[in-house]
């Protein structure tokens, strides 16, 4: 493993063009309508007299935001098997300058897709620091997202903690979600 990171860390040094972040970008984009679809069929198999899910705009940037965030939190970890730590701090910067520039948001926007790029970074760090697994916190924040608070209490157990089948249905789904996109690191 470690002489394939080698390799690829060579390669990636010697290709590497600033493109690649904006085509992960743009490829977690263009998969989010259908991610989005199946995290809210996934909700609605694992609850009790599901709520109707509005999948709106909002709801599909939130998914793409998650795994944006996951993904570099990963790459910034240096435990993707891709990339380095450095080089994941690299992709981080032109990722949000191309969020930032390239979709056309407003400042205000934009400000809240960083917050919560940095939220999904920051419950990815968390859960890792917990020797748990690293999904199990964005997970938990992209069920409240799409639910909303006043449904929250549908994915709730009677202890008031967050399904264990709803969580474990989209830690694993977010998990499914995050391979095709990081797939474009390996060069």
């Amino acid at each position: 493993m470690e002489f394939r990171k080698l390799i690829n860390t060579l390669k990636f040094s010697y290709k590497f063009k600033e493109d690649l972040p904006k085509k992960f970008i743009d490829l977690v984009f263009i998969q989010s309508d259908g991610a989005t679809e199946i995290l809210v069929d996934t909700i609605r198999q694992s609850v009790d007299n599901p709520p109707e899910i509005e999948i709106t705009k909002n709801t599909t940037l939130e998914v793409s935001i998650a795994i944006i965030g996951v993904s570099i939190a990963l790459m910034n970890s240096g435990r993707s098997g891709f990339v380095t730590a450095s080089q994941g701090k690299k992709i981080e910067k032109i990722c949000r300058e191309y969020l930032k520039k390239d979709f056309g948001y407003k400042s205000k926007k934009n400000n809240l897709i960083n917050e919560k790029l940095d939220e999904y970074i920051e419950a990815y760090n968390k859960s890792w620091s917990q020797k748990t697994n690293p999904f199990n916190a964005p997970a938990g924040i992209l069920i409240l997202e799409i639910l909303g608070e006043k449904n929250i209490h549908i994915a709730m157990g009677p202890d008031g903690n967050l399904s264990y089948l709803t969580h474990q249905m989209v830690m694993d789904q977010l998990m499914l979600m995050m391979i095709e996109p990081n797939k474009i690191w390996k060069l």
